[in-house]
């Protein structure tokens, strides 16, 4: 949607002073900024108009109003200049370790957004991978390793209802790695169920163990997650009621896993506010997510979560650059073709 020049610079002054602010904007504060450019009414009636388009919404009758994420969105792609968020963000961490990979990549968004970064990604049963081994390690006891399409590593150390042998194991490894290459374990369970009885008959030590371990891991997501400390540092006089809010969130996992998955916009960044977000606990937090892709389809969410005041353009730019680098370091062209994420 094509908006005026006087649109342009009143919605912009507005972005900025509700960064500054964290609250709403008053019009008298917009024509303090442009010293009287218009009178009052003017940017009044202007913002308005960019609150009938989309841009701004009123929170409360009395109150000023605040950018909605359409609104942050077309001030950060059309009103800022490369200049203003050109910093060199993070290359993908140089380690192959799974859970040590992701956490670093969470850290990397906190540390430069200066808010809280998470990552949301396949669960070790769901991850896709290009080849597996399967160690005994004790009795009843053995250790999955699985290298993911993008070459980290995941390990997993499981129990076993009963014993089975270090060749009975490798049958299975050989198996697998020969026909499910770029499945995941969750796949090579409902293809081998689907399977011939002989290839049923051969694998079935491991086979039927394989799914109680598949059913018993009830959550198809994982969440890495760093930065609560820098969220704190920003509450003001150590606001209690904030706090709490802070501690709310921060237990409530499982809504932050649900909200990641429905997160889905027409751009490569989406922004959420609490309206979005439909939960009383976010109530005073920003979410800014992205996609990190295989072969063009969803692999996993990143992002940052914060409070509304944050540097936008800047969280905006880190998050969109850093889910790209991961879509090309993780998973080159032409490696993948099934779908990680659903």
């Amino acid at each position: 949607m094509l908006l005026t020049k006087r649109e342009k610079e009143i919605l912009r002054s507005t972005v900025e002073l509700y960064i500054e602010t964290g609250g709403p904007v008053s019009s008298r504060m917009v024509a303090k900024r442009h010293k009287g450019a218009f009178s009052t009414a003017t940017f009044r009636n202007e913002m308005l108009s960019l609150e009938e388009k989309g841009f701004l919404v009123q929170v409360h009758a009395q109150s000023g109003r605040i950018p909605t994420p359409r609104g942050i969105t077309y001030y950060v792609k059309n009103m800022i200049s490369s200049a203003e968020t050109e910093r060199p963000f993070p290359a993908p961490p140089r380690v192959t370790e799974y859970d040590r990979f992701w956490e670093s990549v969470s850290e990397d968004l906190s540390f430069h957004s200066q808010n809280a970064g998470f990552v949301l990604t396949p669960s070790f049963f769901s991850l896709k991978f290009s080849s597996i081994r399967l160690l005994r390690v004790g009795e009843n006891r053995c250790v999955i390793v699985l290298e993911t399409l993008g070459k980290l590593v995941s390990t997993r150390v499981v129990s076993l209802e009963s014993d089975i042998s270090q060749n009975d194991l490798d049958l299975f490894s050989q198996e697998v790695n020969l026909n499910f290459r770029g499945y995941s374990l969750e796949d090579v369970l409902r293809h081998l169920y689907l399977s011939s009885r002989e290839q049923q008959r051969r694998l079935h030590r491991f086979l039927s163990q394989l799914k109680n371990l598949v059913l018993s891991d009830h959550s198809p997501f994982d969440l890495f997650f760093r930065g609560e400390e820098r969220l704190l540092e920003q509450i003001i006089s150590k606001d209690m009621e904030k706090i709490k809010e802070l501690i709310s969130v921060l237990e409530n996992r499982r809504k932050l896993v649900s909200l990641l998955r429905q997160a889905k916009g027409q751009d490569e960044v989406t922004i959420l506010f609490a309206p979005d977000l439909g939960d009383d606990s976010f109530d005073n937090f920003t979410l800014v997510v992205s996609e990190y892709k295989v072969d063009d389809q969803s692999a996993g969410r990143i992002g940052v979560l914060g409070f509304p005041m944050m540097n936008y353009p800047r969280v905006y730019t880190l998050v969109k650059e850093m889910a790209r680098n991961l879509s090309g370091y993780l998973y080159p062209p032409g490696q993948s073709d099934n779908e990680v994420y659903r």
